[in-house]
């Protein structure tokens, strides 16, 4: 996981390694944490790995837009190599 983080994120969170760690095993998770605090881009890092869906709720006036331009991004990149 470590080496594939590329956006200046050095080492998960440990509430990100619990998380990715839960999703692995097959749990559900459901995870608070504050916006920028990186839980879209750990689960589109990794969501290639993992066989699972995902739902994201953002506040309305916070970053909807931020979340579907990063998850985008990484579909992109994903789908060109």
């Amino acid at each position: 996981m470590i080496e594939g983080l590329q956006v200046g994120l050095v080492i998960a969170d440990l509430w990100q390694q619990e998380a990715v760690r839960a999703l692995q095993q097959g749990k559900d998770v459901v995870v608070q944490a504050p916006t920028g605090s990186g839980k879209t881009y750990i689960f589109v890092l990794l969501y290639p790995n993992l066989k699972t869906q995902a739902v994201f709720t953002v506040p309305t006036r916070a970053a909807p837009a931020h979340s579907h331009a990063a998850s985008k991004t990484t579909a992109v990149a994903d789908h060109a190599s």
